[in-house]
């Protein structure tokens, strides 16, 4: 990329932004900015659930997880879309009962009363077994469905929709775990190799149109705090901090007003 003074953009083409820092850039936007129905280390529970249950048949006799220590800490307490509850089984039972995963982290989309009626009967029927494995990274879930014929696996890693294995009993229908630690030994990662000055010049130059799906992230953003703020939902966080500076309590400044909406929309 070209050099930059301040916050001008020197002689930076369309061609020039197609280089290999900025589409690595611009792919780790793309996949860290997604929607999502609900908080997402649930969802992606319910994704990694969905995903092992629709490559096999047969009658549902349990479901065995295995997460990493922040997905298990960051799941066990928050609510679940389209219902009133929370938590980490009742994920596993709704992604059971409803649950798509070819919708990705909108896995619940369709969500009705008589699913989550029949989620709780799953709770009630059958074991679900949460388990942490402290060995692994920031980000994994391993599911595991059993039924009365079959056994289905699905693996997500890295992220919340990187699902890198996907398993029904012996058939192998992905696995993108030995491709990518092949590419990863051999090449490393993509964005380790990017400087604070590359981020720079990407953030000052990228054409718009590139970026503008950002937006649409913000107005959903704001509309999920804001509905955390009316109903002071959750813990109410969010709610709190904001009577705090309408009080005087707080200053409303930038960085106030950006924690208190940050905990509203997590509310």
């Amino acid at each position: 990329m070209k050099s930059h003074q301040g916050s001008v953009c020197v002689n930076l083409s369309q061609e020039d932004m197609k280089d290999e820092v900025s589409v690595d850039l611009l792919k780790a936007l793309r996949e860290g900015v997604k929607p999502a129905l609900g908080c997402t280390e649930p969802v992606a529970l319910g994704l990694a659930v969905a995903e092992a249950y629709r490559h096999i048949d047969g009658n549902l006799e349990r479901i065995d997880i295995e997460l990493s220590p922040n997905v298990y800490k960051n799941g066990m307490g928050v609510g679940i879309p389209g219902t009133t509850e929370k938590g980490l089984v009742f994920a596993a039972a709704l992604a059971i009962a409803c649950g798509d995963a070819t919708l990705g982290l909108e896995v619940y989309r369709n969500v009705s009363e008589f699913d989550v009626a029949k989620a709780r009967e799953i709770i009630e029927t059958n074991d679900i077994n949460i388990d942490v494995n402290a060995n692994e990274g920031t980000l994994y879930i391993k599911a595991t469905v059993k039924t009365d014929k079959s056994e289905g696996v699905c693996v997500i890693r890295d992220n919340h929709t990187n699902i890198v294995l996907v398993q029904a009993d012996d058939k192998v229908i992905l696995n993108k775990e030995s491709t990518e630690d092949k590419v990863s030994k051999s090449s490393g990662n993509g964005l380790s190799d990017i400087t604070v000055k590359d981020i720079v010049d990407f953030v000052e130059c990228v054409p718009f149109e590139d970026i503008e799906f950002l937006l649409e992230g913000v107005k959903m953003n704001m509309e999920i705090a804001r509905k955390g703020l009316e109903d002071a939902s959750g813990v109410g966080l969010g709610a709190t901090l904001n009577s705090l500076m309408e009080d005087g309590v707080m200053g409303r400044d930038m960085v106030s007003q950006a924690r208190m909406l940050t905990s509203a929309a997590c509310d």
